[in-house]
Order: C-alpha cells, then sequence, then structure tokens
C-alpha cells in the first residue's frame, strides 16, 4: 500500500515525473521499433513481407540503413512523446497507398503500432514507468508503494 508520503510526492512532482516517464517511455519505443527491424516484424509479430528481390540484407534495410537507424525522439512532454523517423519514405511503408484496383502499392512493413499498443509494447512500457518511478524517487518509495501507483496510473507494475 503506498504510503501518503509516497502519493504527496508523487502529487508534488507531477509534471516533473511525467515529462521524465513521458521522455523514458520515447526511447523505449525507439528500442522496441529496432527489434521490429530485428525480427522483420511489425509491432503485433506479424512478419513482414520479404523483399521481391533478395539481395542479402534484412527487409526494410538498403544499403544506408537509413529507415532502420534513423528514428529518433522528436518531442516529450509531460502528456505525451513523438517518435518519427528521419526518412519521409517510411510512411510508404507503414500505411501504403493504394492503386485504382484498391491493391496496395507495396507490401505493409509496419513500423509503430496504429491501433490498440501490443502485449509486448504494453509490458516493455509498464516496466519502463516502473522503473523510471523507482529510479526518480531513489528508493523513497518501497517497491509496494511504487506497485500502488503503478495499479494507479494504470499499469501493471512488478509482480
Amino acid at each position: 500500500m503506498a504510503t501518503a508520503h509516497g502519493w504527496a510526492e508523487l502529487f508534488r512532482n507531477a509534471d516533473k515525473v511525467l515529462g521524465v516517464i513521458s521522455k523514458s517511455l520515447a526511447e523505449e519505443s525507439i528500442g522496441l521499433i529496432k527489434d521490429g527491424f530485428r525480427a522483420e516484424a511489425d509491432p503485433y509479430e506479424r512478419r513482414w513481407k520479404p523483399k521481391q528481390r533478395a539481395d542479402g540484407r534484412k527487409t526494410l534495410s538498403g544499403k544506408t540503413s537509413r529507415l532502420k537507424g534513423g528514428w529518433h525522439v522528436v518531442t516529450t512532454t509531460s502528456s505525451g512523446f513523438r517518435v518519427a523517423p528521419s526518412v519521409a519514405y517510411a510512411a510508404a511503408h507503414q500505411a501504403p497507398g493504394k492503386r485504382e484496383n484498391g491493391r496496395l502499392k507495396r507490401p505493409r512493413r509496419m513500423m509503430v503500432p496504429d491501433r490498440v499498443i501490443p502485449r509486448a509494447w504494453r509490458r516493455a512500457y509498464d516496466e519502463t514507468v516502473a522503473e523510471t518511478l523507482s529510479a526518480f524517487f531513489r528508493g523513497s518509495l518501497s517497491a509496494d508503494d511504487v506497485r500502488s501507483i503503478g495499479r494507479g496510473l494504470g499499469i501493471r507494475v512488478g509482480k
């Protein structure tokens, strides 16, 4: 059970805490996107369609790997974060347009979730929030406090 001190500390520093959490989640998102490139799968764990012409490189990995390595944090605030690729052509893979016949111009190879946050991303986010809360309060909160605060925030923290 979170102590009055733990909750008071959280509320006193709410904007700062949420800003730190937002930054941590943005950085975690970049890692999750890179995991998707390694697995050649979208955030929902569906494999990407392979390249039409095999060239020895993984799917969506060209000569420069700018798409894979160019993801960065655009902004973080106490109310959220935004990450983006450094190349404009990412959108053509994330959500390809359609031809006149209704077929996709290219296979969809999603890199970021476009609807419900996938289970693996949710677990990673929950762990990130727990670690960030623990680090932010530098041990002044017990593990039970952190779990209770996490539940209050709607996340599963720890066991």
